[in-house]
């Protein structure tokens, strides 16, 4: 499998549109991993997890050709998350996407309705036609495609809020953000499972982490535990995305933290293959 990290911002993403700090000003002068983009990622060019303000600038500056999209994965309904506007643009008369089929969007059945309640009962009626809309229940595998997707519960101030287990022949990835310290359900439920990747949340960097996003320390202590359980091995890649200015590091001092513990620091574009 290859995950490509295509936002590794948090809500305001990087440089914040109207901040002047030492961040922003530095991300602002110097370009390249120190833009962040609002947090999404895409597995195998066919899964796309999470639809953000930035999907459409995404698709363009890292050449990602989205019609060929079979499947979308919502974590949660947080606005930087869930730009649901755009999937209008699946329809026919914005895409020409010859015989490749309906997409499938997955997510529970909250952010599925929520999806009805922001586009309209017209619009969704249209995109229903060309989108097999799909709720989730935490702790079920549903097969796509070759994929097994597991939704696990996630900690984050917001309704049925998930994290995702993603299985592809053999491999396995653990895409946690947008959580805190995983709940006690999710670790039982992973107990055991060997991990390929595992994608952590790192909000808030050096600073202590909230009940919905975690810090360093946070995902070091998450890793400490895989280890513990049996999740993960030396072959594990670890990587953090999901970062915010406000933590006050830039992408180099981010690097030289998480490096000593063997954690990737993810940037706009970064590919992980396993």
């Amino acid at each position: 499998m290859i995950l490509k990290y295509l936002g590794t911002g948090s809500s305001e993403g990087i440089p914040s549109p109207f901040c002047t700090c030492r961040v922003c000003t530095h991300a602002r002068k110097h370009g390249g991993t120190e833009i962040r983009h609002r947090t999404s990622a895409i597995i195998d060019n066919e899964l796309l997890i999470d639809v953000t303000p930035d999907t459409f600038s995404q698709s363009v500056s890292l050449g990602i050709d989205l019609s060929r999209l079979k499947y979308i994965l919502f974590t949660h309904t947080h606005s930087d998350h869930f730009y649901v506007r755009e999937l209008i643009n699946i329809l026919p008369i914005y895409a020409h996407r010859k015989s490749r089929g309906n997409i499938t969007v997955l997510s529970s059945s909250y952010a599925i309705e929520e999806i009805r309640n922001t586009l309209g009962e017209d619009d969704f009626s249209a995109l229903s036609q060309h989108i097999d809309f799909t709720e989730l229940a935490a702790f079920t595998p549903y097969t796509l495609g070759d994929f097994t997707v597991t939704a696990l519960q996630a900690r984050h101030p917001s309704q049925s809020p998930y994290i995702y287990l993603i299985e592809k022949q053999g491999r396995r990835i653990l895409y946690a953000n947008d959580t805190g310290y995983l709940p006690e359900a999710t670790w039982d439920y992973i107990a055991g499972i060997h991990l390929d990747i595992v994608s952590l949340d790192c909000t808030h960097l050096t600073e202590s982490g909230t009940a919905g996003h975690m810090c360093i320390e946070d995902d070091i202590t998450t890793i400490r535990r895989l280890f513990q359980l049996g999740n993960v091995t030396n072959r594990t890649v670890f990587a953090a995305t999901h970062f915010s200015h406000n933590g006050n590091l830039t992408h180099s001092e981010i690097d030289e933290r998480l490096r000593l513990h063997g954690i990737i620091t993810s940037y706009d574009g970064l590919e992980i293959r396993v």
